[in-house]
């Protein structure tokens, strides 16, 4: 009876078969399409809603090492949307408040505008009183598909349902969906997507876990400019490298596991892009985690290490690097140094190092771990060593010439003897 009480208790839907995805509304609220830099609106998105956006463009960057059926590509992450957050936690509280699971993804009640968002116009009764697509238009015009999950305890759980489920899956990979509205509600959980908007360089970063340590990720995506220079987060005012776990360097899933203070601690993201721009997540302030810690507040702790934002005493230097990211110290490829003039970082990293073209000389001169690659080897030409002239042939290689020369000599030698004799019976005769 528990295994079934288990089995059942876990429900996905998904909702966007023959759904025409809408152009973007020219309309729309620009403000919630540029939501991407990680400050709280009204409390939107809540930690659950940030792991399960952060999840969900990770599985963008690289689908199929996630779940290895359908041959999705991968496709740019998704901006979160604050309108589509609204709706998407709204149908998570009215799933759980009016046991209101519907397989079609309608609603239990017609929806009306109320003071702040809308509301139910009367009580719920049953499904099918209004579908999808009208109730998120009530929140945003930009609505194009919809998940659902119910029973998973988990940001992870959900997620893993989704994966494994072939209408979720094909939803979180559909290359039309540019805009996602998390929601959350014990234990219900859904996605809202929506069209319009550019994607973001970064745009989710969160932690996962707060123990002894925890486990931060980040989404970074600017395709043709080698992946980001610097990646890193900052807690605590101390800088930890990011490390690509999925995806490219131009498009991937960036993480690093730190261990933690007692208490709060105070963390944020530092990228420099591969145009040397600096961007931080979120752009002001900074995110909790520890226990007694707000998640989220508009300090953030001084630090020594990011590389903006800071003062500096002139005549100080620093290490720098503005190669693509993964190939500092990998071959020929150095740090070089940066100075402080008039207070200020220059920003001009000298004597450093990048790659370059390989020149066949020995050395990984483009720093991608391999040497020389697609240079052509010749081959050195090994010549037979000449036999010493005072060496007499062998039996196992005798030449013709010798062979010849033998001949001649015992040819010489008899008609050398014959003339001796013609000669001696010539003189015998004249006596």
């Amino acid at each position: 009876m528990k295994l079934f009480f288990l089995i059942t208790s876990l429900f996905f839907l998904s909702c966007s078969d023959g759904f025409q995805t809408p152009e973007a509304p020219a309309d729309a609220d620009l403000m919630s399409r540029n939501f991407a830099l990680g400050e709280p609106i009204d409390g939107y998105p809540s930690y659950e809603e940030r792991v399960v956006l952060y999840l969900t463009n990770q599985l963008r960057t690289e689908p199929q090492a996630f779940n290895e059926q359908g041959a999705y590509a991968p496709t740019p992450p998704l901006r979160y949307d604050a309108a589509l957050g609204r709706a998407a936690r709204f149908h998570a509280k009215h799933i759980i408040e009016a046991s209101c699971w519907c397989e079609d993804h309608s609603s239990c009640c017609p929806l009306e505008a109320g003071p702040d968002e809308p509301q139910c116009a009367q009580p719920a009764s049953g499904c099918g009183v209004m579908d999808a697509a009208d109730r998120v238009s009530m929140f945003s015009p930009a609505y194009s598909g919809e998940n659902m999950a119910m029973g998973q305890p988990t940001p992870q759980s959900a997620i893993e349902g989704w994966t494994f489920s072939e209408g979720h899956w094909s939803n979180i990979n559909n290359a039309g969906h540019r805009l996602l509205g998390t929601g959350y509600y014990p234990t219900a959980w859904v996605q809202d997507f929506g069209v319009g908007g550019s994607p973001p360089v970064i745009g989710d970063g969160i932690h996962m876990g707060a123990s002894t340590s925890s486990k931060f990720g980040i989404t970074y995506y600017q395709p043709g400019t080698g992946g980001p220079r610097v990646a890193m987060v900052i807690v605590n005012g101390e800088c930890h490298d990011l490390d690509l776990v999925y995806g490219t360097p131009e498009h991937g899933s960036f993480e690093t596991t730190v261990s933690l203070d007692q208490g709060c601690n105070r963390y944020y993201f530092h990228f420099t892009d591969g145009q040397g721009n600096d961007i931080t997540y979120p752009s002001r302030g900074s995110f909790g985690v520890g226990d007694g810690c707000e998640f989220y507040v508009e300090e953030r702790p001084a630090d020594t290490c990011s590389p903006s934002g800071q003062t500096c005493e002139t005549g100080d230097t620093r290490a720098c690097y503005t190669g693509p990211f993964g190939t500092r110290d990998v071959g020929v490829c150095a740090s070089g140094v940066e100075r402080c003039v008039g207070s200020q970082w220059t920003g001009e990293c000298l004597n450093q190092i990048v790659p370059g073209e390989e020149i066949c000389d020995g050395t990984d001169a483009d720093c991608d771990g391999e040497v020389d690659e697609g240079c052509e080897v010749e081959e050195p030409v090994v010549e037979e060593p000449l036999p010493d002239p005072i060496d007499a042939p062998t039996e196992e290689s005798p030449t013709k010439e010798s062979e010849g020369c033998a001949s001649a000599g015992m040819g010489y030698v008899w008609l050398w003897s014959f003339a001796l004799m013609m000669g001696a019976f010539s003189r015998r005769r004249r006596r």
